[in-house]
C-alpha cells in the first residue's frame, strides 16, 4: 500500500498534478502547503548575531551529475579528495573504483557517511536510468503511448483523484497502467521496490524446476563482536602491526573488553560499546566482514559460488556434496 502511494504521487509530479491535500484555514478557504514568510518568531537580537553566520551560495549554472560528476564528489568532501579531484570521470565511478576508495588504509572515505550515501544514491539512480534507456530502445511504440498517457487530462484527473483516495478504484487503475512501466525499468535497481517484487517470481521459477526447498537456512553475522570486522575499521600502517597483525594477548584484550595497548603506549578500548561505536562510524567493515561470510559459506558449506564470482552456470550435478547433499 506505501508503495503504490509512493508511486501515484510520484506520477503526480511528473504530469504537474497537485497531489498535496488542502487543509482549512480559519476563514474557511483551502490552502495547500502556503508558507507565511513574514512571520518570524526570532527576536532582533537573534537576527543580528545571525548575520556573520557563513553561508553557501549558489551559482546559476547547476552541475550535472552524468557530466561533473568528479567536481561534484571532490568539492562536497573536501577532507577526502584533498587535492580537488577524484578519479577524474565525467560520471559515476566504476564498482572498482569504489572498492578502491574505500578500501583505502587511511579509512578516510570508509568512516565518511555523507560520501558513502552520496555514491549509493548515484549508483541507484544510475541503475534507473539505465533500466529506463534499455526499455526504451527496446519497446519504443510501449513509452511513446505511456508518454501520450502522461500527458493526457483524463489521464491527470484520474491522478488527482487517485492521490485523494489510494484505495479507491481511480488509483487501482493508475497503478495498472503505470506498473508494467515500472517494472521493467527498475526490476534491476538496488533495493528497489521493483527488483524485490521481482525476487519473488523468481523464488516460483526455482521452485517449479527444482522443486521445494528441504531447508531453510538463516544467517545473522554478529558484527560488533567480530574481531575481523572490528580490525578493519582502524586505518593501518604496515603490515606487521595492529590492525594487520594480532597478538593472543590482543584477542584475549578483545574478548574480554579490555584495552589494547597499541603502538607508543596507545590504548584502544574493546569494550561492547566501543566496538559498536567502530562498526556505526565504519559499515563497510561490517559490510565487507558480511560479504566474505556469504562467499564461505555458498562456496565452502554449500558448494554453489555466488554468481558473481563465476561467468558461467555449472551444471547442479556435477558440482559435487555440500553439507546439504548433492
Amino acid at each position: 500500500k506505501e508503495t503504490n502511494n509512493n508511486i501515484i504521487h510520484t506520477f503526480s509530479r511528473m504530469a504537474g498534478v497537485d497531489s498535496t491535500p488542502s487543509r482549512q484555514t480559519n476563514n474557511g478557504e483551502d490552502r495547500c502547503g502556503v508558507l507565511n514568510d513574514d512571520v518570524s518568531d526570532e527576536t532582533p537580537e537573534r537576527q543580528s548575531n545571525q548575520t556573520n553566520i557563513p553561508t553557501s551560495k549558489r551559482s546559476d549554472t547547476p552541475l550535472h551529475t552524468l557530466r561533473h560528476f568528479d567536481q561534484i564528489i571532490a568539492a562536497s568532501n573536501p577532507d577526502t579528495f584533498m587535492f580537488g579531484f577524484a578519479y577524474k570521470r565525467k560520471s559515476d565511478l566504476t564498482s572498482n573504483q569504489i572498492l578502491h576508495l574505500l578500501d583505502q588504509y587511511t579509512t578516510n572515505a570508509a568512516s565518511n557517511t555523507t560520501l558513502l550515501f552520496h555514491l549509493f544514491n548515484v549508483r541507484q539512480r544510475h541503475q534507473n536510468i539505465n533500466g529506463v534507456c534499455t526499455t526504451l530502445n527496446g519497446d519504443k511504440k510501449s513509452m511513446n503511448e505511456f508518454v501520450n498517457l502522461v500527458e493526457n487530462t483524463d489521464f491527470k484527473n484520474q491522478l488527482r483523484h487517485a492521490a485523494s483516495e489510494p484505495e479507491g478504484s481511480d488509483a487501482k487503475a493508475v497503478i495498472s497502467k503505470v506498473l508494467p512501466i515500472l517494472r521493467a525499468a527498475g526490476r534491476n535497481t538496488t533495493f528497489g521496490s521493483m527488483e524485490r517484487r521481482s525476487g519473488v517470481s523468481h523464488m516460483m521459477a526455482l521452485t517449479r524446476r527444482y522443486g521445494p526447498a528441504s531447508t531453510f537456512v538463516t544467517i545473522a553475522p554478529d558484527d560488533i563482536n567480530s574481531i575481523t570486522g572490528f580490525r578493519l575499521t582502524f586505518r593501518s600502517v604496515d603490515n606487521q602491526t595492529f590492525p594487520s597483525m594480532m597478538t593472543d594477548e590482543d584477542l584475549q584484550s578483545i574478548r574480554e573488553g579490555a584495552d589494547i595497548i597499541g603502538e607508543g603506549h596507545v590504548k584502544l578500548p574493546t569494550s561492547y560499546i566501543n566496538r559498536a561505536r567502530a562498526v556505526i562510524n565504519n559499515p563497510h567493515s561490517s559490510s565487507k566482514e558480511y560479504k566474505r561470510l556469504i562467499e564461505h559459506v555458498f562456496g565452502i558449506l554449500v558448494n554453489v559460488p555466488v554468481s558473481y564470482k563465476q561467468r558461467k552456470s555449472a551444471d547442479y550435478r556435477t558440482r559435487g556434496a555440500g553439507i546439504f547433499g548433492e
